[in-house]
């Protein structure tokens, strides 16, 4: 480094231009043989993975009945193909059924590769892959292509490569060399001035301007600033003692600002974070009340049932009709009906117990858990629930979340018929697979979602209930598409507003 920067201008110029030049050639040669070696790569196993498929598929029937003839006109069909040299068909516990070999152009690899994962060794690639009927494997292809002739190639296109980095080395070399000087010159003018005027307090010294460029208009300036700089030395002993009192002025003002800004960003953040608190203390509650609302639907009818039963007890001691066996059959009845509302409460428990791990679960199973905890409030409220769509579907996630994502939808549907007086209330329900994947759609018949509001629907914290969070529908946004990788979307039908739920199966 000591070195480099003892040299003069030019030679700095000129070894400067020649590093950066070089270093930016080598790079992008660097880089466009990394792409040529990687572009041969993946055409070579992507040329040997189609012929494998096809011939995988076309091998399937011979394996599936031990026809050895007619594995071997599958594999004489790459005889055709130059590169390909070696093929081997074998069967599900690994007996070779058919073969070819090319003569002089095969290597025997060091293991055979797993299917779908090439395996370069030398000039040679070797894929494999498997036979599959009615999605059972049945047998494995390996196919082995020689590289020889796309290396050539390879290394064709490095030369030329080469070929070009040097040639621009050699033009950068000569282009440096002739025209160093027109920059050197100047500059070394001027630092000879600077030396002077440094040293020497100089003031009266000139810098001849050689051109009317760059360099002149920079000569032309530092001789006038030489001129300003006279001037202003006397100026600068003045106000420097003025200046040190407005930095120590300003020094003062920002310090308090500083502090009094913090002050505000802490009073700020601790009012969010009471206002978050609150927020979820609200949602919990509300959830809390939700579900227990759900367990009185629930419970209203045994209740109801208890008291004609402790009545009819009653009016059967009443005209003594109370015998033994009508005790411990009315007990009996009592007691069932009991068991029914402790089940009640398992299921509520259950229901909301967070999934630990993803799993594939049963989406008409999940939406069966949702629909008989709101069974008792869509009765109570006379809203009638149409189900349809096909029995089967399956999904890939967390089911508790996702059926307290239906149940919180069903609850938004069951409150906007309610508040819309909508009576009788509908809530079509439809189960469909697509594509892959699970389809889940809550459609009710409240009259929609204002256009609006829309928008703004899965935001955190945005709610058009009195007394609502905001947290649910962004809650299940989260759940479907961070925690399941599904979508949730929302618009609105003739009748109302439908939310969509799609989910990987």
């Amino acid at each position: 480094m000591t070195f480099f920067e003892n040299l003069p201008i030019k030679r700095k110029l000129m070894l400067i231009g020649l590093v950066t030049n070089g270093v930016a050639v080598v790079i992008i040669s660097i880089a466009l043989g990394i792409s040529v070696w990687s572009s041969y790569r993946s055409r070579a196993v992507t040329s040997l993975s189609i012929h494998a498929g096809v011939i995988a598929d076309n091998a399937a029937p011979a394996l599936l009945f031990s026809d050895e003839q007619a594995a071997n006109e599958v594999l004489g069909r790459l005889r055709t193909e130059p590169t390909v040299v070696y093929a081997s068909l074998r069967d599900g516990s690994g007996g070779q059924v058919a073969a070819f070999e090319a003569p002089k152009r095969h290597k025997t690899p060091p293991h055979l590769p797993s299917p779908d994962d090439p395996l370069f060794f030398e000039d040679q690639l070797v894929y494999a892959k498997n036979v599959v009927h009615e999605r059972k494997v049945i047998g494995t292809l390996y196919l082995q292509s020689d590289l020889r002739d796309i290396q050539w190639e390879l290394l064709r296109q490095l030369s030329i490569i080469a070929s070009a980095m040097a040639v621009s080395l050699s033009l950068a070399l000569f282009l440096f060399a002739r025209f160093q000087k027109a920059i050197s010159t100047p500059i070394s003018d001027l630092a000879e001035a600077i030396r002077r005027v440094t040293e020497e307090r100089d003031y009266s010294v000139r810098v001849t301007a050689r051109s009317t460029n760059e360099f002149g208009t920079l000569a032309s300036g530092f001789n006038t600033m030489l001129t300003a700089i006279r001037d202003r030395e006397a100026a600068l002993a003045i106000h420097q003692a003025g200046l040190e009192e407005t930095v120590r002025q300003r020094t003062a003002e920002l310090k308090t600002l500083n502090e009094t800004l913090e002050q505000r960003v802490q009073e700020e953040l601790a009012k969010n974070r009471e206002k978050d608190h609150l927020m979820i203390r609200q949602s919990r509650l509300a959830a809390i009340g939700e579900m227990i609302g759900n367990i009185a639907h629930q419970w209203r009818q045994p209740i109801n049932a208890l008291t004609l039963l402790l009545a009819n007890i009653k009016d059967a001691y009443d005209f003594n009709e109370l015998d033994e066996a009508y005790l411990y059959r009315s007990v009996e009845t009592g007691q069932t009906i009991i068991q029914r509302m402790s089940t009640t409460i398992d299921d509520f428990r259950n229901f909301f117990r967070p999934n630990k791990e993803k799993a594939h679960f049963s989406v008409n199973e999940a939406l069966e858990d949702a629909l008989r905890i709101m069974e008792a409030a869509f009765r109570s409220n006379d809203i009638k629930v149409v189900l349809e769509g096909e029995p089967g579907v399956t999904a890939y996630g967390f089911r508790n979340e996702y059926s307290q994502v239906l149940l919180n939808l069903l609850t938004n549907a069951k409150e906007a018929i309610q508040s819309r007086k909508m009576m009788p209330g509908t809530v079509r329900i439809a189960v469909h697979m697509r594509a892959g994947q699970s389809e889940v759609s809550v459609e009710d018949n409240a009259g929609g979602i204002p256009p609006d509001i829309l928008p703004k629907i899965f935001d955190p914290y945005f709610t058009t209930k009195e007394k609502g969070t905001g947290i649910g529908l962004y809650m299940s946004k989260m759940i479907i598409e961070n925690s399941m990788d599904g979508v949730i979307e929302v618009g609105n039908s003739p009748t109302g507003a439908r939310f969509s739920i799609v989910t990987p199966a």
